[in-house]
């Protein structure tokens, strides 16, 4: 039962991974080159950031690898876009 945990901890932290640094840091880079977030949801971004800074805040109280390894690069880039919300 510990390998299938184990499985399913590095399968889910490379889906995470894979969408909050490939999907994500195309949406920072979209918004830098067009120097505008028209189109993009504010509320998202902001459900966004809150969601990887609580689920990193945890993976850090847990002491949870997986989790922090999975949620820090979203937690950057969902500031970045918060950032460009904010200053666009």
């Amino acid at each position: 039962m510990k390998s299938l945990a184990r499985i399913l901890g590095w399968t889910a932290m490379g889906i995470t991974l894979l969408y909050s640094t490939v999907g994500l840091f195309s949406q920072i880079f979209e918004n830098w080159r067009r120097g505008t977030t028209e189109g993009f949801s504010e509320e998202l971004g902001t459900l966004l950031f809150l969601t990887f800074l609580l689920w990193l805040l945890y993976g850090l109280a847990k002491k949870d690898t997986f989790i922090i390894i999975a949620n820090g690069p979203g937690a950057l880039a969902a500031s970045v876009l918060l950032l460009q919300i904010i200053f666009y």
